[in-house]
């Protein structure tokens, strides 16, 4: 009987302590509208059946027992159960569990995405404290990848080892290549065991086109690595994890990664059936002006300035007959415009897709084209000077009507 009474006093303080311990450091939402607004808060926003976040909590309650109370550190480190205060997890835009969210009296929230160990955790309130990081200036890491803006780029890749794909969304080289990035990203996550391992990241260069442009990007995806802010290399092997991988180790140890056959690469359009292809498929000369546009590069090239394209088919006399003139015209004086004017050329026999988006249904067909936007087709006398005059005319235009909307 003893024992019995005995063992139900130990259950019952067992249950109070596990009841102590869940209570820790846990807001209600009364307490979160009095405190948050007024203090630097990293909260975890989670429910009790989350798998994931009853592994978290106690690297949690320990992070939060260091930082708390800490008179060097101006910030508390808290928890929300959003199965109690459903409408404050709504109101704060929980979708899933956890979320970890760092608040500033005077700046919007920041969401957290990186590494959930200690370390990680500690070293991002450590650099969080003063001053809070700018979420356009500061890349947090989602798994391991970190993902890279016009405005973040140049202060990320300033230091240590970064290996950076930029991409298209509608690329399918790139869509085939991104399961094994982010596998690749996973592998190199920032941890306090590999601080000096390299960082892999990726940039959306329809988006941020500026760092792209910077950078030179002619193709999707392009492969860059990066030391100190500076370009090392430029990968041009496999694009699976084991290729991937040795090119990493070998950048690593500073030896020069070995020629390794390209993959993944479209095969060679066909040679059409007529002769005399009147502009070679092959790499421009370095002297030539005019710049030769492919599926993959076509969307990058005219999304920024004014690009003329000349439509053409290696077989069509009258692209031939054009041809110089062509050569002749992306050599002449834009300045008076103060943006840049690129003449370009796309061959719909290779790329024929491109040509039918914009309707293209004989050659030469010439477009013009403003910040990525088609805004003229030209109809007149293939003069150089004709030619000239309607770029000048159109690209004003336009730029007139877009001052003036504003």
């Amino acid at each position: 009987m003893r024992a019995a009474l005995v063992f139900i006093f130990i259950c019952i303080v067992s249950a109070i302590n596990g009841e102590n311990e869940e209570q820790k450091h846990l807001y209600s939402e009364a307490t979160f509208r009095e405190l948050v607004p007024n203090q630097k808060h990293f909260i975890m926003f989670y429910a009790p059946w989350c798998g994931h976040c009853n592994k978290l909590k106690p690297t949690w309650d320990t992070l939060a027992e260091e930082i708390n109370g800490n008179s060097e550190l101006d910030i508390s480190i808290s928890k929300v159960d959003c199965t109690a205060e459903t409408k404050l997890c709504s109101d704060e835009g929980v979708m899933g569990y956890p979320t970890l969210k760092l608040f500033h009296p005077s700046r919007d929230s920041l969401r957290y995405k990186g590494a959930r160990d200690f370390e990680s955790l500690k070293s991002f309130v450590v650099a969080a404290v003063n001053p809070l990081p700018d979420p356009a200036q500061f890349a947090i890491p989602n798994e391991g990848l970190h993902e890279l803006t016009d405005e973040n780029f140049e202060n990320h890749v300033s230091s240590g080892h970064h290996f950076v794909m930029f991409f298209a969304p509608w690329c399918g080289h790139c869509k085939r290549l991104e399961p094994t990035w982010d596998e690749l990203a996973k592998v190199h996550e920032p941890s306090d065991e590999n601080k000096d391992d390299v960082k892999i990241g990726k940039v959306d260069c329809t988006v941020q086109k500026m760092v792209c442009s910077k950078h030179e990007i002619r193709g999707y995806p392009t492969l860059l690595w990066f030391n100190n802010g500076e370009v090392a290399k430029k990968y041009q092997s496999g694009r699976n994890l084991e290729s991937l991988e040795t090119f990493v180790k070998q950048m690593m140890s500073g030896d020069e990664a070995p020629p390794a056959p390209k993959e993944d690469q479209p095969p060679p359009p066909r040679e059409p059936p007529k002769p005399a292809q009147v502009f070679d498929e092959k790499e421009e000369e370095p002297t030539s002006p005019v710049l030769q546009l492919t599926a993959n590069d076509f969307d990058f090239h005219v999304a920024v300035d004014v690009t003329f394209v000349m439509f053409y088919a290696p077989w069509c006399g009258h692209c031939k007959r054009l041809a110089p003139t062509w050569e002749e015209l992306a050599s002449a004086d834009f300045s008076e415009l103060g943006a840049p004017v690129k003449i370009a050329k796309i061959d719909c026999t290779a790329h024929n897709h491109i040509c039918q988006t914009f309707e293209v249904t004989g050659y030469p067909s010439l477009l013009l084209f403003k910040d990525g936007d088609k805004v003229a087709k030209y109809r007149g006398n293939r003069s150089k000077d004709d030619l000239k005059s309607f770029i000048l005319q159109n690209a004003k235009d336009v730029e007139t009507k877009t001052k003036d909307e504003l």
